[in-house]
């Protein structure tokens, strides 16, 4: 209960993710099944990006967190709600997947699939069938 990691990589950028509860994997020791989770990733000269989800499955070893079930995102002006968020700390690398919305001041977008360079901060919307579109409101 109350479960608290914390971790940084060699850049310096550092990652802190809270459960109310944890469980871990009787398959593999060093996964985690995490319950109403919080995570924080506070990467050098960024904005934090704040993640809350009912579920997460984290590996201790690597620190690879899987988000799932009422995903939301916050960062900066931006609110990402989704099913899934993949967090790929070697990879400097998050996806944001499966009934993704994307609401900030300036737009509504709905999409399949955002990924996240955590190096760059630049961000990418796709669909997963590239014959449907991304739907883009203005607002």
């Amino acid at each position: 209960k109350n479960i608290e990691y914390k971790s940084s990589d060699k850049k310096g950028n550092k990652y802190m993710l809270k459960a109310d509860i944890g469980e871990i994997s009787i398959d593999n020791k060093n996964i985690i099944k995490l319950s109403k989770v919080y995570g924080k990733i506070m990467l050098i000269n960024k904005e934090p990006i704040n993640i809350y989800s009912d579920f997460a499955i984290y590996n201790t070893e690597n620190h690879d967190t899987e988000f799932f079930d009422n995903v939301i995102i916050k960062f900066k002006d931006n609110n990402i709600n989704s099913n899934n968020f993949d967090l790929f700390i070697k990879d400097d690398i998050a996806k944001i997947y499966n009934n993704v919305i994307l609401d900030n001041s300036l737009s509504k977008i709905n999409a399949d699939i955002v990924n996240i360079d955590l190096l760059s901060g630049n961000i990418n919307v796709d669909m997963f069938n590239k014959s449907n579109k991304v739907k883009f409101l203005k607002k």
